[in-house]
């Protein structure tokens, strides 16, 4: 039988990051479809429980128990190969998964169209928010970051007709008045890129994510899962 935990643990919890997905050669942030793949067959067969950050935020706000085993699947830039090649292994598995769109690219060349993400959103895969144009927000103004917060919000809640309540910070890059600005347009949860474990004491705005990469084999993957 699984252990749970209650918010009185430790709260650290897997929150994996990916970007490109391919069918062609590798590099630092793609990763082959086959082996991304392999990688979630690990995760089935090992018993971990791939959850969503709506179950992470009920875990670390109202201590609803997750399993010790849990796991979150991201994407950052809202690529079209994730349609390709990261979506159809992820309802092969019943895994849930989240994507943070970088709105301005909607219907670009190489990125997800208005069709393909709300398709996505209704079978599993959350479209949250990866700001307008993925720009290093520490370095902006405020009302420059407002508008990067506010506006891809803004366009994901008109293109899915609901709430937009997470978002993952460029370069995972942020300062003071972008978690004013966060909490003020009331998203939930924010994402940063550092290659830990997510941990609560660290705040709902700076949530550590592991990240992995082209050259990831399936040991260093377990590894990744395994780190404390």
């Amino acid at each position: 039988m699984d252990n749970f935990r209650s918010l009185f643990s430790s709260g650290k919890v897997t929150i994996l990051m990916y970007h490109n997905i391919t069918d062609g050669k590798e590099d630092y942030m793609s990763v082959h479809k086959d082996k991304f793949k392999e990688q979630m067959q690990f995760i089935k067969d090992n018993g971990y429980n791939v959850i969503s950050l709506d179950e992470l935020y009920s875990y670390y706000t109202e201590g609803t128990p997750i399993s010790d085993k849990s796991i979150i699947i991201t994407f950052d830039d809202g690529y079209w190969n994730n349609y390709m090649y990261a979506y159809p292994v992820l309802k092969e598995f019943g895994f849930k998964a989240t994507l943070f769109m970088i709105t301005s690219m909607i219907d670009q060349k190489l990125y997800l169209n208005k069709d393909r993400i709300r398709e996505m959103d209704a079978n599993g895969f959350s479209i949250q928010s990866h700001t307008v144009n993925h720009l290093e927000l520490n370095k902006m103004s405020y009302e420059e970051q407002l508008y990067e917060l506010n506006q891809s919000k803004k366009t994901l809640e008109d293109l899915l007709g609901r709430e937009v309540k997470y978002i993952s910070f460029p370069y995972g890059q942020f300062n003071k008045e972008t978690i004013m600005i966060t909490r003020k347009l009331n998203y939930k949860l924010a994402m940063g890129t550092v290659r830990e474990k997510a941990i609560r004491k660290n705040g709902l705005y700076n949530l550590n994510r592991i990240a992995v990469f082209g050259n990831t084999d399936i040991k260093q993957f377990e590894e990744l899962l395994n780190k404390n």
